[in-house]
């Protein structure tokens, strides 16, 4: 008699290498060494690669397909064990919200997120869908280390009141180390594969530190679980289609805060407005469309919202520094 996956299933927050153990209990799998777990059965097909780069610092790559439905229940760590997690999705968008669903048509679905493990969030995973996703988790005393230089830069979160996550839009340049990651063949040699993997989890971690140390000054305030949740749901909804957001006002009518929230909490997550995140989405889609589309500047213009390709030229060199002809030349060659 085969075992029972319940729909429900509860994972606790800790170490990647406690939480692949608690994945292996859970789906069973075959750990073929302390780095490669493999898994393909009646619940889900796939594999983790998993290597600690020293005390408190781990990288794991993620790919699995779980080939039924689950809502998977994730409980935060307490103050003195929490550690921060960066997580860069491929494909797929494991921490989303639970209200709207991304198309794949859109392209940029998956998170670029960065959080203290104190967070306690719920999933829903859907039966078939491939999740793919590289993980960078850091422990309180692996913070301090110079090459992570955390602390100097973000504060002492795990001794704030109000847990600390910020979210980013995957950009192009984490598309690429993502997609070189996943290509790599887990038949190397294990020390060749886990500096590759480290080399690409490290630049991944490199472009989002410059994202958001590169963020304008926004005063902080105490946010929640249920924050995080309908913030995902919200960062959802406006990545569904490149034209003109809803309003403010629509916008808080429809998830019950006030405006001032709304535009507070929003901010402080992503760094901008809640319009002018859409705007850098819209001018992110069109980078990723010139590095893997065989398409002019002018429909990729059109297609992302922009009516003018001469503004959007201008736009986008404001933005990146470079001109659009330039990056399709730059990264067409890598796809």
């Amino acid at each position: 008699m085969s075992k029972k996956i319940p729909y429900q299933i509860t994972f606790n927050e800790g170490t990647q290498h406690s939480l692949l153990l608690q994945l292996k209990d859970t789906f069973g799998g075959t750990l073929h060494n302390k780095h490669h777990y493999t898994v393909n059965n009646e619940w889900v097909e796939g594999f983790v690669w998993y290597f600690s780069l020293q005390k408190g610092l781990e990288v794991t790559l993620n790919s699995l397909k779980f080939k039924n439905d689950h809502q998977m229940i994730t409980l935060g760590e307490t103050k003195e064990t929490a550690r921060i997690c960066f997580r860069f999705e491929h494909i797929g968008a494991v921490m989303q919200g639970k209200k709207t669903k991304l198309g794949k048509d859109l392209g940029l679905t998956g998170n670029m997120i960065a959080y203290d493990t104190r967070l306690d969030f719920l999933v829903d995973i859907k039966k078939d869908t491939l999740n793919q996703w590289l993980a960078v988790r850091v422990d309180q005393e692996a913070v301090k280390y110079e090459h992570v230089s955390f602390t100097k830069y973000f504060g002492d979160v795990f001794n704030q009141s109000s847990l600390w996550w910020r979210t980013e839009i995957v950009p192009l340049e984490v598309q690429v180390q993502l997609k070189d990651a996943f290509g790599m063949s887990r038949e190397m040699h294990v020390p060749v594969f886990n500096n590759r993997l480290v080399a690409r989890g490290s630049d991944c971690v490199s472009i989002f530190y410059d994202k958001l140390l590169s963020r304008n000054q926004i005063k902080e305030h105490s946010l929640h679980e249920q924050d995080f949740t309908y913030m995902m749901d919200l960062k959802n909804k406006l990545l569904q289609s490149l034209e003109r957001p809803p309003s403010l006002e629509d916008l808080s009518e429809e998830y019950g805060f006030s405006v001032s929230k709304l535009r507070r909490d929003f901010e402080q997550v992503f760094g901008t407005s809640i319009h002018r995140f859409h705007y850098n989405f819209r001018l992110e889609k069109a980078k990723s469309m010139l590095a893997t589309e065989n398409k002019s500047i002018l429909e990729i213009s059109r297609s992302c919202g922009f009516k003018s390709s001469t503004k959007f030229t201008e736009a986008f060199k404001k933005k990146f520094e470079v001109t659009p002809k330039m990056i399709s030349q730059r990264y067409q060659h890598l796809y």
